[in-house]
Order: C-alpha cells, then structure tokens, then sequence
C-alpha cells in the first residue's frame, strides 16, 4: 500500500495521461514511449504518436 505523501507514479499511470503544450493549449496526444537515460535515474524524452508521423519531445543533455 502506497503513503499518501508518495510521489511516485507507474509507467501505466503516465501513458494514460494526456500531453499538452503549456504555451499554445493544444493536446499534443498520449505518450506512446519513454526513453530512459543508461541509469534507469532520468526520463531523457518522451515519445508520442501525433497526427502523420511521430514527435519526439526530448532535453538536450548538459555535458
């Protein structure tokens, strides 16, 4: 049973939520992929299917 002070989400949880650019409103879509970085520590980018072909939404890594 989770705490109710847990933050923590499930992947199930996340691809059911709906994405939406916070400048425009638009609803981008619903994630259709995650992409970790090689720890499993930091989501690196965020895929999703948008109408006619596929958006990537991703961080650029500071190196």
């Amino acid at each position: 049973m989770k705490n109710k002070d847990d933050k923590s989400i499930t992947l199930s949880q996340l691809r059911q939520m709906e994405v939406i650019d916070v400048s425009s409103g638009k609803k981008l879509g619903f994630i259709s992929d995650i992409i970790f970085d090689d720890g499993f520590n930091r989501i690196e980018s965020i895929v999703l299917p948008p109408e006619g072909g596929i958006f990537l939404f991703s961080r650029k890594r500071k190196r």
